[in-house]
């Protein structure tokens, strides 16, 4: 009736609906929900060692060469050449490292609880409890 009346239908008349039978034969683990959030606690996971990998000792290396030349005759002494090597190790944080530890922590018993409360009520609309 609502619909008719927002289209525009001036016909008023009760109309009577099927029950609707939505059986739940999907097995719960393979659900496309239970997947995302295994893709979501895998992210965090990912996203924690990429945090992580700020804290381990870097050493680089690196070249360049260089010519500088306005005029011809003097391009012997306007060519050069460097190479160096950088390390960085990260002192402190301000306890930001575990901080965001604390952070996935959360977020990752958060997701797990998201997935239980899901298979959970699943189980239960399948008349398993």
């Amino acid at each position: 009736m609502d619909l008719r009346v927002l289209c525009g239908i001036s016909d008023t008349t009760y109309q009577v609906l099927n029950d609707i039978d939505l059986p739940l034969t999907e097995d719960i683990h393979e659900s496309k929900f239970v997947e995302r959030y295994r893709l979501d606690s895998l992210n965090l996971l990912a996203a924690q060692k990429v945090f992580e990998m700020k804290y381990k000792p870097l050493v680089g290396l690196y070249a360049n060469t260089g010519l500088n030349a306005v005029y011809a005759p003097t391009i012997p002494n306007r060519f050069g050449v460097s190479a160096g090597l950088n390390f960085t190790l990260n002192l402190t944080d301000g306890k930001q490292r575990q901080i965001s530890q604390q952070r996935t922590a959360v977020l990752m018993s958060s997701t797990g609880r998201y997935r239980n409360f899901f298979t959970n009520k699943t189980a239960f609309a399948k008349g398993g409890y």
